[in-house]
């Protein structure tokens, strides 16, 4: 869980292959290159992005102009809620540039990532109104440990994503909408029973996030809180049975022995 204030992005990386979840504000774009070229990432071969919001997709420009890309898996949304951002223009200019295959999966289609398997979840949201409830979800497992990673899902998304069965028992949420009070609610958390949970924010927001009430749903759960703001880069590493977590990795820093 990589730290680009406020906004999101998350690597997952397995024996040969690199996978990121979003990429933060189009600011933070060169930093996170940088903590990429310093984890000795030289191609990724999937980059999702889990819904089209500036604080998720912005620094991805970076990426795709600076690293290769095998694909871009992206969200489905109503034609209603595209984004008229130059940003978003831009963005899609520098995928195409970039020659990354484009695609938008179905509900249950996977990823198989050596001896891991990333699984993509999503409902109609062809009547939503908030494209934070347009996001694709992320579940990977690595044997017996679980993530699930859940863009700008609120908690109306949530419930229906609960409510049609998708949501099961994951060791690591990666908390929605960066621990906002509209998100995280109390069904979800219920369903997904995490053992410890990541919260992407920026130090000292305008937002307020993560808000007291979410991390107090969470408290019900689990006291394995990691925040970005507060502990900078994360880094979870799974062997597969046992999950092991490291705070303040500087991953900037770092170089391949890191790995």
């Amino acid at each position: 869980m990589l730290d680009v204030g406020q906004g999101d992005a998350c690597l997952i990386r397995t024996e040969t292959m690199n996978v990121l979840i979003d990429g933060g504000e189009r600011e933070q774009g060169d930093h996170l290159v940088r903590m990429l070229h310093a984890l000795q990432v030289k191609k990724l071969d999937y980059v999702i992005n889990s819904h089209p919001h500036y604080d998720h997709f912005g620094g991805l420009i970076s990426v795709f102009e600076e690293i290769p890309v095998g694909k871009l898996v992206m969200c489905d949304f109503p034609e209603s809620l595209t984004p008229t951002s130059a940003y978003f223009e831009t963005f899609l200019d520098v995928v195409e540039a970039s020659g990354a295959a484009v695609s938008i999966p179905q509900c249950g289609d996977t990823l198989v990532l050596d001896d891991a398997v990333l699984t993509f979840l999503s409902v109609d949201n062809s009547n939503y109104t908030d494209l934070n409830d347009c996001s694709l979800l992320c579940r990977l497992d690595h044997q017996s440990v679980s993530f699930l990673f859940c863009g700008d899902l609120t908690a109306k998304g949530e419930r229906d994503f609960v409510e049609q069965g998708l949501i099961a028992p994951a060791d690591v949420l990666k908390c929605a909408h960066h621990g906002s009070n509209s998100s995280t609610c109390a069904a979800f958390l219920a369903a997904v029973q995490p053992v410890c949970v990541g919260i992407s924010a920026g130090l000292h927001n305008d937002y307020g996030h993560p808000s007291v009430k979410c991390l107090q749903r969470i408290s019900q759960y689990t006291d394995e809180v990691y925040r970005t703001d507060l502990d900078g880069d994360v880094l979870f590493s799974s062997d597969g049975s046992t999950l092991k977590v490291t705070v303040h990795y500087q991953a900037d820093e770092v170089g391949k022995e890191a790995w």
